[in-house]
């Protein structure tokens, strides 16, 4: 489980990189296949499988993320 959250962690904080680096599209597609490859590669290896409602709360943030820096709140 611990294996899990930080590797979530580590790709959320590499998704706010991704925005304010202004990272063009390709590129956000591929860092989300990867994201998704590592979190059933760890799911797969420890054999935790997190509840869904986690699932929509990284979405949340991640969504929060991307309106907060698209609107210049944020950096």
């Amino acid at each position: 489980m611990i294996l899990f959250f930080l590797s979530n962690l580590i790709f959320l904080a590499s998704f706010v990189w991704l925005m304010l680096s202004g990272a063009g599209l390709v590129m956000w597609a591929g860092w989300v296949v990867a994201w998704f490859a590592v979190d059933y590669a760890v799911m797969w290896i420890t054999g935790y499988e997190p509840p869904n409602w986690i699932w929509g709360a990284i979405l949340a943030v991640l969504g929060g993320l991307w309106v907060m820096l698209g609107a210049g709140y944020v950096a």
